[in-house]
C-alpha cells in the first residue's frame, strides 16, 4: 500500500453496498442507485465502512422479522 491507495477514495453504494470509484455516477454492479450525493471513503477504509453498512442491515432485517 503505497502513497497510491491514500489518493484513492471510494463511493459504497446504498442499495447492494459495494464499493465504487469516486466520481462514479452510478453503482456498476446493481445500477440501483445514484452515487453522486454518497461520502467519499479512502480505500484503506472501504472494508470496514462495507462491514459496518452490512452489520447495519442484517440487524435491521431481524427486528423487522420479529
Amino acid at each position: 500500500m503505497g502513497s497510491d491507495s491514500e489518493k484513492e477514495y471510494w463511493v459504497v453504494c446504498p442499495v447492494c453496498f459495494k464499493a465504487n470509484p469516486a466520481g462514479t455516477k452510478y453503482c456498476k454492479y446493481c445500477w440501483g442507485a445514484a452515487l453522486g450525493s454518497r461520502p467519499k471513503i479512502p480505500a484503506a477504509e472501504v472494508v470496514e465502512v462495507q462491514r459496518k453498512y452490512l452489520q447495519r442491515v442484517r440487524r435491521r432485517k431481524l427486528y423487522l422479522q420479529s
